[in-house]
């Protein structure tokens, strides 16, 4: 499908203990010096699709080359991205990245939107009115709010990849 499923994929295996997936998935962001010098996780999978529906939602506005601003779903949060590809640098202010220290959506989203990794635009129009906060909390489980990005994807006509993984 594109590099999306890959690093679903990747990750899906990486978590299981798998290589295969996993070793596109670390190339990728070893290109990207994202792992090397930051030394942020693999993000939790659906991390990926929420960025996908920031891009698609319009919600990535690239300041710079290295600079973007990604604002929530829900439209009351902004989250200031700096990604210098070149050194390796990358920052970001939301959760993921801060409290968790994993590669946030928001630096994911920043890199879909500036090309670095490409997408799936029907797929992205399908997620962009994904209120993501809420149903984070309300499933309280990746997993389960993953079955229903699923099932929002299925009403769209789009088999989910997620169903593969």
């Amino acid at each position: 499908m594109s590099e999306i499923l890959n690093l679903l994929e990747g990750i899906a295996e990486e978590r299981q203990g798998g290589s295969r997936g996993a070793a596109r998935l670390k190339s990728i962001l070893h290109e990207l010096k994202l792992v090397e010098k930051v030394y942020l996780a693999l993000p939790p999978r659906i991390k990926v699709l929420e960025a996908l529906g920031a891009v698609a939602g319009g919600r990535v506005e690239v300041l710079s080359e290295r600079e973007a601003r990604v604002r929530s779903s829900e439209g009351n949060r902004v989250y200031q991205v700096f990604v210098d590809v070149e050194s390796g640098e990358v920052r970001s202010d939301d959760n993921g990245t801060v409290y968790r220290n994993y590669v946030g959506y928001p630096i994911i989203a920043f890199l879909m939107a500036r090309g670095r990794l490409t997408y799936d635009e029907e797929v992205g129009r399908a997620l962009a009115p994904v209120k993501w906060r809420t149903l984070n909390e309300a499933y309280r489980s990746y997993r389960l709010v993953e079955r229903e990005v699923a099932k929002t994807l299925r009403s769209s006509g789009i088999t989910p990849a997620l169903d593969r993984l």
